[in-house]
Formats: C-alpha cells, sequence, structure tokens
C-alpha cells in the first residue's frame, strides 16, 4: 500500500523522510516522521520531558518555547499522524473527546452542523479511529477534517489516553493551535511516545485483528445464543460496494445480539481469554455491553433507535489466537 508523504512536513519544519515523497505506509509507519534522531542516530524518537526550552538570546529561538504549545516528542508523533492522513497538519491532545472539543470552537452561533443519529461522545467530524489511517483515508475521500481516538488502534497497547485532530490550511492550523494552547489538553511527551511506538506495528496489528475479526464473525453466525451479527464485512450491493471503495479491509470491530438479554450477565462473567472491558483497538480482546457503557449517556429511546438495546454485545477483536478466542467465545455464548 503506497503512502503519499507531504514533503513539507506537518509543521513545516522536516524534510521528507527517507528522501523519498512516495513510501510504502508500511514502511512509514516503522520508520515514522524522521527515521533517525539527527544528533545521536537514535532509532526511537527521544522523550523531551522538559517543560520550558531555553532562547541563545532576544528574538531567537530554537522553534521550541514551552510544551503546553511545542514539544519535540509530541511533534514527531504529529507529523506522523498528519503524514497517513494525508493532511498538513495535526494536532496531539490528551484524549479524543479534547480534540473533538477544540475542533467544535471554529463554529458560530448561525452555523448548521449535520451529524449521524447514533452520534458516539460528541463526534461531529469524519472520526476515522475504528479504521486506521492503515484501512482509510478520509482526506482522499473529500474530508476536510480528520479525528483520532489515538488510545484505539494508532496507540494499540491499551496504555495510553490519547487524540488527534488532522486537517489543511494555513488559517485552520493558526485557529487551532490558538485553542489547543489555550485549553491546555496538549499531549504529554511520554504518552506521545508512547502512541509513537504503536504506530511502528500498526500495519501487522490491524492485518492480524482483522484476519482475525473475519473468523470469529463467521463464527458467531453459527451460534445458537446469538440473534444477528453486525460486521462490515457482511454488507452486501451498495453498502458492500462503498466500503470496498473506501477503506482496505473491514476492521476488526463486531457487534452481535443475543437471543436472551437476560443471560447477558452471566456470558460476560464466562470470558477467560476475552476481557469485559470498556475500549476497544488494542492487542488484547475486548467485550463491550454498550447499554451501560459506551452508549449509557444517551436516551434508551434513541439508543434503542439505531438498534443498541439490552441484547447488544460489542467485541473488538485483538491480535490473539483466533481458534482460542473463537473457543472462549464457544464456551461464554452456551
Amino acid at each position: 500500500m503506497e503512502a503519499s508523504i507531504n514533503g513539507n512536513g506537518a509543521h513545516g519544519k522536516s524534510p521528507c523522510p527517507c528522501g523519498d515523497t512516495k513510501i510504502s505506509l508500511e514502511t512509514f509507519c516503522a520508520h515514522g516522521w524522521t527515521k533517525l534522531e539527527n544528533k545521536t542516530g537514535a532509532l526511537s524518537t527521544p522523550i523531551f520531558l522538559s517543560s520550558t526550552f531555553a532562547h541563545p538570546d532576544l528574538n531567537h529561538s530554537s522553534g521550541f518555547d514551552y510544551s503546553r504549545g511545542l514539544n519535540p516528542t509530541r511533534l514527531e508523533l504529529e507529523q506522523t499522524v498528519a503524514a497517513l492522513e494525508h493532511t498538513e497538519y495535526s494536532l496531539a491532545f490528551s484524549s479524543g473527546m479534547a480534540a473533538i472539543s477544540t475542533w467544535v470552537k471554529q463554529f458560530v452561533p448561525g452555523d448548521h452542523v449535520l451529524l449521524s443519529e447514533d452520534l458516539y461522545g460528541g463526534t461531529l467530524c469524519v472520526d476515522n479511529t475504528f479504521l486506521s489511517p492503515y484501512l482509510q483515508q478520509p482526506k482522499l475521500l473529500g474530508a476536510d477534517f480528520v479525528v483520532h481516538s489515538g488510545t484505539k488502534y494508532l496507540g494499540g497497547h491499551n496504555d495510553v489516553i490519547a487524540g488527534f485532530l488532522c486537517y489543511s490550511g494555513k488559517e485552520n492550523d493558526e485557529f487551532f493551535r490558538v485553542q489547543a494552547m489555550s485549553e491546555g489538553a496538549a499531549l504529554s511527551p511520554f504518552d506521545s511516545w508512547l502512541v509513537l511506538r504503536g504506530i511502528k506495528t500498526l500495519p501487522l496489528r490491524m492485518d492480524r485483528s482483522c484476519d482475525n475479526a473475519e473468523k470469529i464473525a463467521d463464527f458467531l453466525k453459527t451460534v445458537p445464543a446469538v440473534e444477528k451479527v453486525f460486521f462490515a464485512g457482511f454488507a452486501t450491493g451498495e453498502e458492500l460496494e462503498v466500503q470496498k471503495n473506501q477503506s482496505k479491509r473491514f476492521g476488526a470491530m463486531i457487534s452481535f445480539y443475543v437471543k436472551d438479554e437476560k443471560k447477558v450477565p452471566e456470558i460476560l462473567s464466562r470470558f477467560k481469554v476475552i476481557s469485559f472491558a470498556e475500549s476497544l483497538g488494542g492487542v488484547q480482546s475486548l467485550i463491550t455491553y454498550p447499554v451501560t457503557q459506551t452508549h449509557n449517556s444517551i436516551p434508551k429511546e434513541i439508543r434503542e433507535k439505531v438498534g443498541v438495546n439490552d441484547k447488544l454485545l460489542r467485541l473488538s477483536v485483538g491480535i490473539e489466537n483466533a481458534d482460542e478466542l473463537i473457543a472462549d467465545l464457544e464456551q461464554a455464548l452456551k
């Protein structure tokens, strides 16, 4: 898979990685925006824990002043994510909701916003969290803004909370940077490094999770206790064509209805390999009960209208052995 890397850099500071403007996405993920740290040759981006940076003299700066605004470790991450999403800029935040909150502030009274009925967590623009830039790049499909919960597939190890806002245009950058600096929700240097580390294996993790998800989705259709399985790979007709045209694969998220909602507590208590936890996109498989977790804040009538009812379970498929995951599901759903 080819990735066209923006040669100007996410903030106009760095040369194009590897001296080429077109390298594979897999290679770019492994190397990041800056393949080597230029002073030491370090393969791993250093974690710059400094909160402030000294100036050589009046009216001169190294480019870094105060880490709330710009930090070298976070900058490497922002440039990497911007390149993956084919945008000129990216800002890294302490959560996905912080990224969305910053994006929303561009609107003024009288503006019109169109949003989907089953909105999650206040999302208002193209959220590429579930597919990641490895499987889909919304900017190439006409989107102006892309957001991520970096906690999920980009980080990939269930050990960091992060968010990203990706966009192009100097005017947008000036506005969003002021908002981010003013509200102070920037991602920490250490957390930035954790996401950088996660991105290095993003293609490998996504392919393994997708492979597992396809096997598990097919298995769930055969389970007597399961009423219906929801998986992007099961789309038909026009929906399937849209999915194939927009993304490389179908992702690793599965939802399903159990026939008897009264058995949900017992089912959740039986899992041994899969963990009952609220998140997705990590190396470990997680099962979630949306009505009490991810969608609990949505009014019941709206929740049920879009299919989030007491029978629904959501499965984030990880990178474990597929046969062991299937065996765990089989014994839990018996």
